[in-house]
């Protein structure tokens, strides 16, 4: 009975090591830049949030979108976020004070209401058009030339990343490392993995490759890729991943995840960094279909 409650007890043990990383909390400060269109991420410019990352513009999604309600751009607030290995929402917003909106009520004059609702502009569509992705010619892990175009026959599934990145970027990193697993053998013969990073001056080619390996990357599907400066922001920004960047690094940048289609057409977009491996699949097996 012993030997068996000794074993039960390690095996546990065992266990408890293998799952993934528990729920973790930061509290953070800064000002309030925009708010997404759908209202269900809000734009902050924030200072160091410790034990996580340092002062940056990023954009977060919220879990709950009515936590949004009253606040305005270029408001002070405090925050809450909430990360595990696959997720990272804002949780908590508080505005201090005097930087909550309040909604006032209006009465509307007699005949006035069609008027207005007649005069109104065009509301503009957020809906996702595909488009032809824009071909380029970089660097990667190895040192080799690597042009997009080259690729055309095979499913590309691109993110923009940074090697310093303290969060966000690893998220992306451990998607594609499962999504690879999934592939099996289609990866690098029906769909290319490419993360793009948006840091050249300090990810050169022996960096990446060190943070690839970090992911278990097969690199025979799975390219890691850099350029000059020039090249990068050209990239970065003909994709919509825009970035800006100091001497001390990235100091904002706008997560995205492309997919392409094996003729050259950029046909879904993920932002952020809350999609899952499933969505990334269940896209990839939609194009692999509509292809056949």
């Amino acid at each position: 009975m012993r030997t068996w409650s000794v074993s039960v007890v390690l095996l546990l043990a065992v266990v408890a090591c293998h799952r993934e990383p528990s729920l973790r909390v930061f509290h953070g400060h800064g000002v309030v830049k925009g708010l997404g269109a759908d209202q269900k991420s809000v734009r902050i410019a924030h200072d160091d949030i410790p034990g996580f990352m340092q002062a940056m513009t990023m954009e977060f999604a919220v879990k709950d979108p009515a936590i949004l309600a009253g606040i305005r751009p270029e408001g002070e607030v405090n925050f809450t976020l909430e990360l595990t290995a696959d997720s990272l929402y804002l949780v908590q917003i508080e505005p201090l004070s005097g930087n909550k909106e309040a909604a006032v009520p209006q009465e509307e004059e007699p005949g006035v209401a069609e008027d207005e609702a007649d005069n109104k502009p065009e509301e503009v569509s957020t809906e996702f058009v595909p488009y032809p992705a824009p071909d380029f010619i970089l660097t990667d892990q190895d040192g080799q030339p690597l042009t997009l175009s080259g690729l055309r026959g095979k499913i590309i599934v691109m993110d923009f990343i940074f090697t310093h990145c303290p969060g966000p970027c690893p998220i992306l990193s451990l998607k594609f490392s499962r999504l690879q697993q999934q592939l099996g053998d289609r990866l690098g013969k029906k769909v290319m993995l490419l993360s793009i990073t948006i840091d050249p001056r300090r990810d050169v080619p022996e960096v990446l490759k060190a943070y690839a390996q970090r992911y278990q990357a097969n690199f025979a599907g799975w390219k890691f890729l850099t350029g000059t400066t020039r090249d990068i922001l050209l990239v970065a920004t003909a994709y919509g991943a825009d970035y800006q960047a100091s001497m001390e690094g990235v100091i904002d940048h706008r997560l995205l995840t492309c997919v392409i289609d094996q003729e050259g057409t950029v046909v879904k977009e993920f932002a952020g960094v809350n999609h899952t491996v499933e969505d990334l699949m269940a896209e990839i097996e939609r194009v692999l279909a509509n292809y056949m």
